[in-house]
């Protein structure tokens, strides 16, 4: 990242001049918190979302316009050996707009004494804070819009989720959810996806199931693990072998249940249901812009005052490429919660 400019003089409205450099260096505080906010890690944000249309957009509300193939545009037939050429489809699309409508903002404040006194670069690790704050933000409002999405497929309801208990949980939860994405060419047999993000890039490829701590409890009680032979369940937890199902990757999303601290907000959601997401990155489609942040000398204290801003948008594009299913814990299912 560019070094801070000192010694510079303040402009109308405190902002500082930097003899020049301000324009540069606002520019590396931007990308600085661009990079963080891409990172890869374990979250909806990562697994269900993709930035094929990152860059298509300038301003907010600017309209970027969306196109993802329809799987099924494409003919296979299979039958006795003939010299017939199958039935010839052309290849659609399935078009859609996103505005640029959201934006996230971001403050903190430095002051003279602490950074003069610290050996931590109080900048870049408030940039960094800023930008893993913003994430957390993004994650859950990723997983808002996926499980209140009327287009996207759903296993049970809001207000009528499906019992289950660690057997049920996994045959009609998670081998429903895989049926349905591969019907739909959403996913192949070892659970990745089969259109989408630009290959060049370090993108995950497989298909994701989140679900909360009830999800999980399940999971490791049911005869997925128990049914094994006592050293091939033991490999399996030994290996982290639960972290995959079908081919599709098992993460942990605490905000589907409705005990988190902070969680998700859907309307007529029964009482004790919580959620379970799986899907690819296909899902949903978001495009999004860190601008450079205002430095302002503050009036009332020997500090400088940070102010930036991300615009972006976001929207369900694959509704196909996910499925959500709503659930309930049956009579005698509820795992024991540990206490901390």
């Amino acid at each position: 990242m560019a070094e801070k400019p000192t010694g510079g003089t303040p402009n109308v409205g405190g902002t500082y001049d930097f003899d020049g450099t301000r324009n540069e260096y606002g520019i590396a505080l931007a990308n600085k918190m661009q990079l963080i906010l891409r990172q890869p890690t374990s979250d909806m944000t990562t697994f269900l979302t993709n930035e094929d249309y990152q860059g298509d957009f300038f301003n907010i509300g600017d309209v970027v316009k969306i196109a993802k193939p329809d799987p099924n545009s494409v003919n296979v037939v299979a039958g006795a050996k003939d010299c017939n050429r199958p039935e010839l489809r052309e290849l659609s699309f399935e078009s859609t707009v996103m505005v640029i409508d959201k934006s996230m903002k971001y403050a903190f404040q430095i002051c003279d004494i602490v950074e003069a006194e610290g050996k931590w670069n109080y900048e870049s690790g408030a940039l960094d804070l800023a930008a893993q704050n913003m994430r957390i933000k993004h994650n859950l409002e990723t997983a808002n819009l996926v499980v209140n999405s009327t287009e996207i497929p759903r296993i049970g309801t809001p207000a009528n989720p499906i019992e289950v208990n660690g057997d049920t949980f996994y045959s009609k939860v998670l081998v429903g959810a895989y049926a349905h994405l591969r019907a739909n060419g959403a996913i192949t047999a070892d659970g990745r996806y089969t259109f989408g993000s630009n290959p060049e890039e370090q993108k995950r490829t497989r298909a994701a199931i989140f679900m909360p701590e009830e999800g999980l409890s399940l999971m490791l009680t049911s005869k997925w693990v128990t049914d094994r032979f006592t050293p091939d369940a033991d490999d399996v937890l030994r290996t982290a072998g639960y972290k995959e199902v079908l081919g599709m990757s098992i993460e942990f999303e605490p905000s589907l249940s409705q005990e988190a601290a902070d969680h998700i907000t859907v309307a007529g959601l029964a009482e004790g249901a919580f959620a379970v997401v799986i899907g690819t990155n296909n899902t949903v489609t978001r495009a999004g812009k860190v601008l450079k942040p205002d430095v302002l000398r503050s009036h009332e204290k020997y500090a400088d005052n940070y102010f930036g801003l991300e615009i972006y948008g976001e929207k369900v594009a694959s509704p196909n490429s996910c499925v959500v299913a709503f659930c309930k814990l049956a009579d005698g299912a509820a795992p024991e919660k540990p206490t901390v």
